[in-house]
């Protein structure tokens, strides 16, 4: 009888686990691999949200499985880990990952192997640990690739004519119109349910989307089981320790500056994903700020990411040499009048006022000195084009070069057939 051991590996641990476990035909090894990690949910919901997990994923994990995110994903493979008898291993300081793979030689005996040395030497291209300083919205390699291959699947085959490639490709513009539309209406209207009364998480809601707000709740969550501690002050900077009290060994340094009231801490969280982690969070509530440095609300989460024209000193647009093109123009102000018009059509009342301030508008605009410029004859021709409808055809199909598709015939099934000829019965 075989045994069955599983493991789940982070993608920087794949190597090591492939490094240091060879299967020798008695046990039956099945790695699932997770992108990237996360942090552990707070304690006081974690089993009602493993059992609303395993209620819909069943107990055994399988292959095909979705997740809304990745929290979701880490927290229930951990708890298949933990039912089953094994742990998944989370690296998320460079610390942490040099005191990891020292005991890995250690315990399996592999200082000196040469391979495992040309691996460590390539260690920042590969450990995501190494990464975290870089602003990549949480999001890693795989996960973009899997995220717009899985978006693309639902629109596209291979086999797809030029004409049913390009009805194909409006549906899948519209389909995330349509998702964007609908995340918005849920910002603007849906409200959100807090956690507690400090005046950062209301702040939250009046900055972050929807969703970015209910991933920065998270974070607010986990304030109950840490607990800081100071380790020095010079007048400029202080230096602390914040430990998790559910987990041992779990601690990460912070650095407070006095002067701009910023922090940094040591799981580079803020600089990977754009939010404030946990542990600095933690700080500010135990000295009681009421609101964030604005540095930490950044402008591609907030509700205003997509509405908001950039102008400088002098109330106008910048321009670069790309901008400056009629084109580009047409487009911005098309968008512009998009969302007006959005707005306008709400009822009988907005629609007679936007179409009264239109009419006004468009006779203030042909009075302007500037109105007639050289740059018109581009535009019209531009918007002509947009009108015409185009007609598309398929291109000529070619034979291509080369065997086609099957397999190959042998001698005896390629050898031509001798037919017989019918043969008179002699009477």
């Amino acid at each position: 009888m075989q045994a069955h051991t599983a493991t789940v590996l982070m993608d920087h641990e794949e190597d090591e686990f492939r490094a240091t476990y060879s299967n020798d035909g008695k046990e039956s090894v099945d790695c699932i691999h997770l992108d990237s990690d996360s942090e552990s949910l707070d304690l006081l919901d974690h089993n009602e949200q493993i059992e609303e997990l395993t209620r819909k994923f069943g107990d055994v994990p399988t292959l095909g499985m979705s997740f809304n995110n990745e929290q979701e994903a880490y927290q229930y493979y951990n708890s298949y880990a933990r039912d089953v008898g094994f742990s998944v291993r989370k690296l998320r300081i460079v610390e942490e990952f040099e005191s990891s793979w020292e005991a890995l030689l250690d315990d399996y005996g592999l200082r000196g192997n040469s391979w495992l040395e040309g691996i460590y030497a390539l260690r920042e291209k590969w450990a995501q640990v190494y990464g975290r300083d870089h602003f990549c919205a949480g999001m890693t390699t795989t996960q973009r690739s899997e995220s717009i291959n899985a978006f693309l699947k639902k629109f596209f085959s291979r086999n797809l004519l030029l004409r049913e490639f390009v009805v194909q490709y409006d549906k899948a513009v519209a389909d995330r119109r349509e998702k964007e539309r609908q995340a918005e209406t849920a910002t603007k209207q849906k409200w959100r349910n807090l956690s507690s009364n400090w005046n950062v998480e209301i702040e939250a809601t009046t900055k972050y989307t929807s969703k970015l707000f209910y991933c920065f709740q998270d974070e607010c969550k986990k304030l109950l089981g840490l607990r800081l501690k100071l380790q020095s002050d010079d007048g400029l900077t202080r230096r602390y320790m914040v430990m998790n009290s559910g987990m041992r060994g779990m601690s990460r340094s912070l650095t407070y500056d006095l002067s701009d009231q910023t922090v940094n801490c040591s799981c580079k969280k803020f600089e990977f994903e754009g939010i404030l982690c946990a542990h600095s969070l933690k700080l500010y509530h135990e000295l009681e700020f009421s609101t964030l440095p604005s540095k930490y609300y950044l402008k591609r989460w907030s509700k205003e990411a997509t509405c908001d024209v950039d102008f400088d000193s002098n109330g106008e647009a910048p321009l670069s040499t790309l901008e400056s093109s009629s084109m580009v123009q047409y487009s911005e102000l098309s968008h512009i009048v998009q969302r007006i018009i959005a707005k306008g059509a709400r009822n009988n009342q907005t629609c007679t006022f936007l179409k009264s301030e239109l009419l006004l508008l468009e006779a203030k605009l042909e009075k302007h000195p500037y109105f007639g410029d050289e740059h018109n004859e581009i535009l019209d021709k531009h918007v002509s084009e947009d009108e015409d409808n185009l007609k598309l055809r398929d291109p000529k199909i070619q034979k291509s070069k080369g065997r086609g598709k099957g397999r190959i015939k042998s001698s005896l099934e390629s050898k031509p057939s001798i037919k017989k000829g019918s043969s008179k019965r002699k009477g």
